[in-house]
Formats: C-alpha cells, structure tokens, sequence
C-alpha cells in the first residue's frame, strides 16, 4: 500500500501525481507531478536522486581538484620568490 503525507491545509490541484511516501506541505498545482519529502517536482526529484548517486565520484574530483590548486598556489609561492 502506498500513502503519502500531507500538512493540513495542503491543496492537491486536478490531475496532480503525488508519489508514495511524498510530504506535501502547500499547495500542489493542477497536473504537477510530486516527490520526495518534502514533496518536489518530479523533475527535480530525478536530478537529486542521480546526483546522490554520483556524490561519492564527485567528491573524489572536488578533492583532487584541491589538491592540484593547492600544488599550483605553492608554485606559484616559490616562483614569486
């Protein structure tokens, strides 16, 4: 069985798709698809779920990427002297 959260003023417009386990705190528009809690557009839904995916692999880049800017400041530092 699917269920869905909602606040108690929450409004679900005509046509509107609120996807199990979703949290909906406000108004949902006419046709709007939801998910997640707190409830987003589907769209948006997608894109943090495949960034949560990829957040290991990206941290892995961000580091190294530190790491390079790190080396190129101290060089910097030692061709200034």
């Amino acid at each position: 069985m699917a269920q869905a959260g909602l606040e108690g003023s929450a409004r679900i417009g005509d046509g509107a798709v609120v996807g199990s386990r979703a949290g909906i705190m406000g108004e949902v528009q006419p046709g709007a698809h939801m998910w997640g809690t707190p409830a987003v557009e589907g769209k948006a839904w997608l894109r943090s779920v495949s960034l949560t995916r990829r957040l290991p692999e990206i941290v892995k880049r961000i580091r190294a990427l530190e790491k390079r800017l790190a080396r190129d400041d101290e060089a910097d530092e030692n061709d200034a002297d």
